[in-house]
């Protein structure tokens, strides 16, 4: 069950953060580059607080898990999760603090007054102990089509409609677009939009040929409502009421599905004829959300970001069985071959137990021009590895024992 009062306090303090943040002259893009870094270096402690964060061992410092971005125009400031906790937090049960599971797009003034508030970071099945299969709540459930495009908050500022992504107001061109196209054919709509932006922010998924993942929507451009969130409260629509809101808003509703148990839901992941799909979200009666994608999906988003340096987070993960399970046979000989390649460096060019400087450096040549992300990556690994056996870092995945010894030799 969401506790919405204690939401209210978190968001209170993340604005008083923003309202401190701007009142030290960090206010744009630009700015952002020389300051923001070492701003938040210098108030670990504070932002500790903010976020209710307690740092164990092995989990990376609070200022490494959220990020801020601003309006190229207009004095807004938006919160975002980092691409470090997406890849890191999950594998720690109390990871992810309430505070920053707001953080998914928030939108403050600069001085720190609520403007929107999109959906809460929620997880896939069994991806996190909140979302794991027997934690889920016995309670009713709506299940909702999940879209394959760019999700949007839109919100009013003063007499604006503004829109933005979850970490940019720059990457929502496309939400403009479609915006354009919707007022060139009933111009009313923008007063409606107004009236009804007031105290709520509406969150949609775009869909456009410039947001096309892996879906094809065949050249669609279109609004998709998914939620409306109440700001006063912070209370999100029913499902009644978004076809409501989405009626007079000139868009279409998600589309739910009825009649499902949770175990029939679980069942239809594996479904093989689920091609040109993404998934559905359940969201049960008490607030929670749980994604669940296709299988055919997985594979395919796996296959296109296959590298050493996503090999080494989902073992550190304990995911890469379920990973390599969703790829296919082709791609699976790649991926164990890359596997095979990590393993080459890190069990057989070792000192005594000790991973040298050389082991480091031949992790971070895997990549052609190594990012400073994939070198923190191949770091934060090698850390993971020490005292563990191949089996435990690889999860069965071992080369047969003549390999082991030729490599010997």
């Amino acid at each position: 069950m969401i506790n919405y009062s204690q939401q209210l306090q978190d968001i209170k303090r993340l604005g008083k953060m923003v309202d401190r943040v701007t009142s030290e002259g960090i206010i744009s893009k630009q700015i952002k580059k020389d300051l923001w870094l070492p701003w938040k270096k210098e108030n670990e402690e504070y932002l500790n607080e903010v976020f209710n964060y307690t740092r164990e061992e092995g989990m990376p410092p609070i200022y490494q898990l959220f990020n801020i971005f601003f309006h190229p125009e207009l004095p807004l400031v938006g919160l975002n999760y980092s691409q470090g906790a997406h890849n890191l937090l999950h594998k720690f049960e109390s990871g992810w603090p309430k505070a920053l599971k707001l953080c998914r797009g928030l939108v403050f003034d600069w001085d720190g007054n609520l403007l929107a508030k999109p959906f809460d970071k929620f997880f896939g099945l069994n991806e996190h102990p909140e979302a794991m299969e027997d934690n889920l709540p016995n309670e009713p459930m709506t299940v909702f089509e999940k879209y394959d495009g760019h999700m949007i908050v839109a919100f009013k500022y003063q007499d604006d409609i503004v829109f933005t992504t979850r970490g940019s107001f720059e990457h929502a061109q496309p939400a403009y677009d479609i915006w354009q196209e919707m007022l060139k054919r009933d111009p009313e709509l923008e007063n409606m939009w107004k009236l009804k932006l007031s105290d709520r922010t509406f969150i949609f998924e775009a869909i456009h040929p410039d947001t096309k993942v892996y879906v094809d929507y065949d050249g669609e451009k279109k609004f998709v409502l998914l939620g409306v969130n109440n700001l006063s409260n912070l209370r999100g629509a029913d499902p009644s009421e978004l076809t409501w809101y989405a009626k007079h808003l000139g868009v279409e509703a998600a589309k739910t599905y009825n009649n499902y148990s949770l175990t029939s839901l679980i069942g239809e992941k594996f479904r093989d004829d689920y091609i040109n799909k993404e998934g559905y979200v359940i969201q049960f009666e008490g607030g929670l959300k749980v994604k669940v994608k296709y299988e055919k999906y997985i594979g395919q988003m796996v296959k296109d970001k296959l590298s050493y340096r996503y090999l080494m987070l989902r073992s550190m993960n304990q995911e890469l069985t379920k990973m390599l399970t969703t790829l296919d046979e082709e791609c699976q000989d790649d991926a164990y071959q890359m596997i095979q390649d990590i393993k080459n460096i890190v069990y057989y060019q070792h000192d005594g137990g000790k991973f040298t400087n050389d082991v480091k450096n031949a992790l971070y040549e895997l990549e052609d021009e190594p990012t400073q992300y994939h070198k923190t990556i191949c770091r934060q690994f090698l850390k993971f590895i020490q005292d563990k056996t191949m089996e435990e870092v690889f999860q069965g995945y071992v080369p047969s024992m003549s390999a082991l010894e030729m490599e010997a030799r």
